[in-house]
């Protein structure tokens, strides 16, 4: 069972780690990853992961502490950008080919999709595209 006392040593450990290593974490991140938001973003998600392995963080000397969250950033880093490519592919494919414009399976409830005209289903497709916020609209 967790104390109280447990949970703020914790926290105060934590929030040393942000204050001591937060900086050259975040240098990291930037000089990699461009967008501010994402940044920021990953920078959490590495503390978040701290948190996670604070019992192998503590153990660690200050220097140890540091490799071992600017080795993580490197790594979050790193699958962000895999995540950012293959969305970016996917997207690119469905741009090339609509999944409207497939064949589809024989499927009882697509049965009055499959029923509409191409032209029906086009317009319907743009209709709801049209009314997605940009960001949705894009993925």
């Amino acid at each position: 069972m967790t104390t109280i006392a447990s949970k703020k040593k914790l926290e105060d450990f934590i929030r040393g780690l942000i204050e001591t290593h937060g900086k050259i974490v975040y240098a990291v991140i930037s000089a990699r990853e461009v967008n501010r938001q994402d940044a920021e973003d990953l920078w959490a998600e590495v503390f978040d992961l701290a948190f996670r392995h604070h019992k192998k963080l503590m153990a660690a000397s200050p220097e140890g502490q540091q490799g071992w969250l600017v080795q993580t950033a490197k790594y979050v880093v790193a699958n962000h950008s895999r995540r950012s490519i293959t969305r970016r592919r996917t997207i690119a494919k469905f741009s090339a080919d609509p999944i409207l414009t497939r064949p589809f399976v024989e499927d009882a409830s697509l049965t009055s999709i499959n029923a509409m005209n191409d032209a029906q289903v086009r317009l319907l497709f743009q209709e709801a595209m049209a009314a997605l916020p940009p960001e949705q609209r894009q993925l």
